[in-house]
């Protein structure tokens, strides 16, 4: 298992586990990817070319009191596979 950071080259393919795993509505998707994505750092885990796992490392700017801070909000999946082969959640 190869883990690296993605370098906005695998838009498509992180697009599509997204939505396999996520099933957002489409327009979020599309505004999360137009809006979000281009901002965070995407954390890939991969073997044989094919992206198995992903975590999004979206940044806020928090302020408490008078200190603002910068941090990362997670969201992370994986492809399951099943024993058919199935991927996605529900396999």
């Amino acid at each position: 298992m190869n883990l690296f950071y993605d370098r906005k080259e695998n838009k498509e393919s992180i697009y599509q586990m997204y939505q396999q795993i996520f099933e957002d509505p489409e327009a979020f998707a599309q505004y999360y990817f137009r809006e979000i994505y281009p901002h965070n750092q995407v954390l890939l885990a991969a073997e044989d070319d094919e992206i198995k796992g992903m975590i999004h490392l979206n940044p806020y700017n928090i302020k408490i009191g008078i200190e603002e801070q910068k941090l990362n909000c997670c969201s992370c999946c994986q492809r399951r596979i099943s024993k058919t082969g199935n991927h996605g959640k529900n396999a």
